[in-house]
C-alpha cells in the first residue's frame, strides 16, 4: 500500500506527531511520499525525509490510490482542492479544534490504518461548486472549484451590501445583507450554519444559497439541486464586492459583472469508516452535552 501525504506545515501538533506516524506507516510497510511544499518546513524542523519521497501533487494524484490530509478542515479543504481532478481517495488525521471533515483522531491512527488496508469503509461522492465571473468585456475569471463555499461581500467589516439573486435564469430576489454565501452540503455545517442555513447530509447532491444577516423579511436559505444554476449581479449602486472560494482568495465582482456558480461532480472520493455517523458527530460536535 502507498499513500502521499498531505500535511498542514502551520500546526505544531504535526512535528509532535510526525514521529509516531511514520513509525505505525513503517510498521504495516505501507509507503509513504511527501507533498512537495513540506520539504521546507521538515527540513527547517531538522526532521530528516528522504528526498525521492518528496512528489508534487501532480505525481501523487496519478501514481497513488490514497491521500492522507493531516491538520484540520482547512487542510482537508485545501487537500480536496488540489486533488479534485485525480481519482484517489482522501482521508483526514484531524489535528485542529472543532472539525467536521477529517475522520480519523491522532489515538486512532494505527485502528484505522488497518480497517483502510483491509477496506473496511464506505467511499463518498460529495459535490463541488464550479464557479466564474462574467466580465463586462466578454473575459471571464475562473474561479478554483470548491468543496465548501462561495462567499461573497464587502471589503470592509459592518456595511451591507445588494446582490442580486437569479436562480436558472430566473430572478428571485435581491438580497441587502452583510453578504451571500453559497454552500455545498459538505459546506453546510460551516459558515452557512452559522448564518442560519440548514444542515445536509454531505453525501447529498443539493447546494444553498444563505444570507449573511439580512436586513429583510425573507431571511430563508434557498436549497437547490446540483443541477441548478445560480447567476448574482450587482445593482448599479454597488460598484464592486469581492469573492472567496473555499475562505481563499479574493476576486473582485464589478456593476457589470456576473457571477455563475453549479454543482460540479469530481472523480476524488472521500472515506467515511463504517461506525463513523454523520449525525452522530455533528451532535458530539454542536450539542452541548449534560
Amino acid at each position: 500500500m502507498k499513500i502521499g501525504i498531505f500535511p498542514n506545515m502551520g500546526k505544531e501538533a504535526l512535528y509532535t506527531f510526525w514521529g509516531k506516524l511514520i513509525s505505525i506507516l513503517q510498521a504495516k510497510h505501507i509507503e509513504y511520499y511527501v507533498a512537495e511544499y513540506a520539504r521546507g518546513g521538515f527540513e527547517s524542523r531538522d526532521i530528516a525525509i528522504d528526498k525521492d519521497r518528496y512528489k508534487s501533487t501532480n505525481w501523487m494524484g496519478k501514481n497513488l490510490k490514497y491521500i492522507l490530509s493531516i491538520g484540520g478542515d482547512g487542510s482537508y479543504l485545501e487537500a480536496a482542492k488540489a486533488f479534485s481532478d485525480y481519482s484517489v481517495i482522501l482521508i483526514g488525521i484531524h489535528l485542529g479544534e472543532l472539525g467536521f471533515l477529517n475522520s480519523i483522531r491522532q489515538s486512532d491512527v494505527e485502528e484505522r490504518l488497518d480497517q483502510i488496508i483491509s477496506q473496511k469503509y464506505v467511499l463518498e461522492d460529495r459535490m463541488f461548486l464550479s464557479s466564474c465571473i462574467l466580465h463586462a468585456d466578454g473575459t471571464r475569471t475562473f474561479l478554483p472549484d470548491v468543496l465548501n463555499d462561495i462567499v461573497i461581500g464587502r471589503a470592509q467589516i459592518g456595511k451591507m451590501v445588494r446582490v442580486n439573486l437569479y436562480i436558472n435564469d430566473i430572478f428571485a430576489q435581491q438580497y441587502p445583507a452583510d453578504g451571500l454565501i453559497i454552500s455545498t452540503a459538505t459546506g453546510s455545517t460551516g459558515y452557512a450554519f452559522s448564518c442560519g442555513g440548514p444542515i445536509l447530509s454531505p453525501s447529498v447532491k443539493q447546494m444553498m444559497v444563505v444570507p449573511i444577516c439580512p436586513h429583510t423579511l425573507s431571511r430563508f436559505a434557498s436549497v437547490l439541486s446540483e443541477k441548478d444554476i445560480v447567476k448574482i449581479t450587482l445593482p448599479s449602486r454597488e460598484h464592486i464586492l469581492y469573492i472567496s472560494a473555499d475562505g481563499n482568495g479574493s476576486y473582485e465582482l464589478k456593476t457589470n459583472d456576473i457571477l455563475l456558480v453549479q454543482g460540479v461532480s469530481k472523480p476524488i472520493r472521500f472515506v467515511r469508516f463504517f461506525d463513523h455517523d454523520f449525525w452522530g458527530t455533528l451532535s458530539g460536535k454542536l450539542m452541548k452535552k449534560s
